[in-house]
C-alpha cells in the first residue's frame, strides 16, 4: 500500500478504471471493499487534486462543496447506470464505475477540507464512510492485513504475467455484486437477527430478479431505477463525508439541504423524465410496428420484439458513445 501514485506511466495507457478495478476484485473478491478503496486513492487521488484546482478557478468558494457533490452525483448516475437488456452482464462493471465516482467525490471533499487526496489514509476514510467498518482502527487494520496482490491483478486485460484471474462461480459473482450494492449504498444491510436478515435478503433478491426480468425486455428501465438509488446513496455519502472532514457540523447543516433543493434537484426531474420515456418509447414503437403491418417470418410479434429491442440497443449505444466522447473511455 506504499503510496498513491498512479501506475499509468509504468504501463502506457491504463485501462478504463472500472475494468481495472473489476480485475483486482476478481483476483480477491473477499476484500472487495478494501481493494476498491485503495484503488480509488491510487488511481483517482492526483486526478481529484487537479479537478478541484480547476474548480477553484471557476467556482466561487461558497459553491465549491456543493459543486463537488453535484458532479459526484451526476457522474455516479451517468457512469453507473449503463445496464439492462443485452448489457445486463455489465452490472459489475457499472457498479465499479459508480463506486469510483463516489470515491472521487469523497477525495475531492477531503482535498477541499485540507486533507491530501493522495494520502493512503483516505482509503481508511472511505471504508468507514461506506459502512464497511465501524471504526477507523478496524479499517486501518484490515488494509494492513491485506495479502499482496498477484502481478496479473494489475494488468487485467494484458498478457499473462502471473496466474490468470480465477473464474468465479455464479454464486460468487452474485455475492460480489451484492457487496458492491451494499458498499454503494444501493441496498441496506439486513435486520438485527439472522432470521430477519435472511428473509430480507431473499425478498431483496426476489425484487432484483423481477427487475432483471423487466430490464431484459425494457433495457432502459435500469437507468431511472439506478438513477434514483445512486442519487440518494451518493447524497448520503456526501453528507457523511462532509461531517467527517469538518466541512459541516452535523446532518442539519447545509450538506443535507441538497436533498431537497439546489442544483442537484434537476437530476431527480431527469430521472422522472427518463422513467416516462422508458414506458412511452417502447409502447410507441410497438404500436407503430402493429399499425404498419411489419412482420418477420410472417410473425408480427417478432417484428414488434425486434423493434423494441433495436430501439433499446440503439439508445444504449448512443448513450455510451456520448460518455466515451466526454470522458475518453
Amino acid at each position: 500500500m506504499g503510496g498513491a501514485e498512479p501506475r499509468a506511466a509504468e504501463r502506457g495507457r491504463a485501462p478504463w478504471p472500472p475494468i481495472d478495478l473489476l480485475g483486482r476484485i476478481r483476483h480477491d473478491p473477499t476484500h472487495m471493499a478494501e481493494r476498491a478503496a485503495l484503488f480509488g486513492v491510487e488511481r483517482l487521488g492526483r486526478e481529484s487534486v487537479e479537478r478541484l484546482a480547476k474548480m477553484r478557478a471557476k467556482v466561487p468558494p461558497d459553491r465549491l462543496k456543493d459543486t463537488v457533490v453535484e458532479r459526484g452525483v451526476h457522474t455516479a448516475i451517468a457512469e453507473g447506470a449503463f445496464v439492462g437488456g443485452p448489457f445486463i452482464g455489465l452490472i459489475p462493471v457499472m457498479f465499479c464505475a459508480a463506486l469510483l465516482a463516489q470515491g472521487r467525490m469523497v477525495l475531492e471533499l477531503a482535498e477541499l477540507s485540507g486533507r491530501s487526496a493522495t494520502d493512503p489514509e483516505r482509503a481508511v476514510d472511505m471504508l468507514v464512510l461506506q459502512g464497511a467498518y465501524p471504526t477507523r482502527d478496524e479499517a486501518r487494520r484490515a488494509i494492513a492485513e491485506l495479502p499482496e496482490p498477484e502481478p496479473a491483478a494489475h494488468v487485467p486485460e494484458g498478457p499473462a504475467e502471473g496466474e490468470p484471474a480465477p473464474k468465479l462461480s455464479l454464486r460468487e459473482w452474485l455475492h460480489v455484486v451484492e457487496r458492491m450494492a451494499y458498499v454503494l449504498g444501493v441496498i441496506s444491510p439486513g435486520g438485527s437477527s439472522a432470521a430477519a436478515a435472511g428473509r430480507l435478503r431473499y425478498l431483496r433478491w426476489a425484487a432484483v430478479a423481477l427487475l432483471v426480468a423487466v430490464g431484459l425486455m425494457l433495457p432502459f428501465v435500469w437507468v431511472p431505477v439506478l438513477g434514483v438509488a445512486y442519487r440518494s446513496a451518493t447524497l448520503r455519502l456526501a453528507t457523511r463525508a462532509s461531517i467527517l472532514f469538518g466541512l459541516v457540523e452535523d446532518e442539519r447543516d447545509e450538506a443535507t439541504k441538497t436533498r431537497g433543493r439546489g442544483r442537484v434537484r434537476p437530476l431527480a426531474m431527469l430521472v422522472a423524465l427518463r422513467t416516462i420515456a422508458v414506458l412511452v418509447v417502447p409502447f410507441a414503437v410497438s404500436v407503430l410496428m402493429v399499425f404498419t403491418g411489419a412482420h418477420i417470418a410472417n410473425q408480427r410479434w417478432l417484428a414488434v420484439a425486434a423493434g423494441v429491442v433495436g430501439v433499446s440497443i440503439g439508445s444504449c449505444l448512443v448513450w455510451r458513445f456520448r460518455q466515451w466522447r466526454r470522458t475518453g473511455h
